[in-house]
């Protein structure tokens, strides 16, 4: 009796089968991360400290170690805390501090990974990576600081005078029409 390539692979196949469902299913474990927001967006000016905070929890039960870090700019801007613990279904709030150098547009990651903190089992680890939109701009001169402000301050006083003066406008209205209609009221009665 002559066993094909066929009978082969499917024979093989079921004692690979057998083999792997003989392992108890609890010794595979995998960590898990949430992360809040899912997309940072930072906005400053040339100079200015730089902070955004992020919410990470552990989804799952058991205790978990957390490392954060910036992929691109870490120079000039990073997590608060680059690797902390959690336990299970904790949450914890991290921080992005620095400091723009230069103005521009910068692209880059948040990566987060969590890798577990029992041995002995074969454990999975998990990473995210949230997009950062970092936009800086040039600082305004003291000149353009002080017009925007004088600006700002005779915008305020227009807009006080513009509601007085509509203000008095309804009142003078109002008296004029309760003058009209009393004397309308009036030349009735005399007819």
């Amino acid at each position: 009796m002559e066993i094909t390539n066929a009978k082969k692979l499917k024979y093989s196949s079921l004692i690979l089968l057998l083999i792997f469902s003989l392992f108890p299913c609890s010794l595979v474990k995998a960590v898990g991360i949430q992360v809040f927001p899912p997309e940072l967006k930072i906005e400053a000016k040339k100079r200015d400290p730089i902070e955004k905070d992020i919410i990470i929890k552990n989804p799952g039960n058991d205790v978990t170690l957390y490392e954060i870090y910036v992929d691109d700019f870490s120079d000039w801007i990073a997590p608060n805390v680059s690797s902390f613990i959690l336990e299970g279904k904790e949450s914890k709030k991290i921080t992005l501090v620095g400091k723009g150098k230069e103005t521009g547009v910068f692209l880059t990651n948040v990566s987060i990974v969590a890798k577990p903190l029992l041995e002995g089992e074969f454990m999975a680890n998990a990473g995210v990576k949230i997009p950062l939109d970092i936009r800086i701009v040039e600082i305004e001169g003291r000149r353009k600081m002080f017009l925007a402000f004088v600006s700002d301050i005779l915008n305020k006083e227009i807009k006080i005078k513009l509601s007085f003066f509509i203000l008095s406008l309804i009142f003078v209205l109002s008296f004029l029409i309760f003058i009209v209609t009393r004397r309308l009221r009036r030349g009735k009665k005399n007819n």
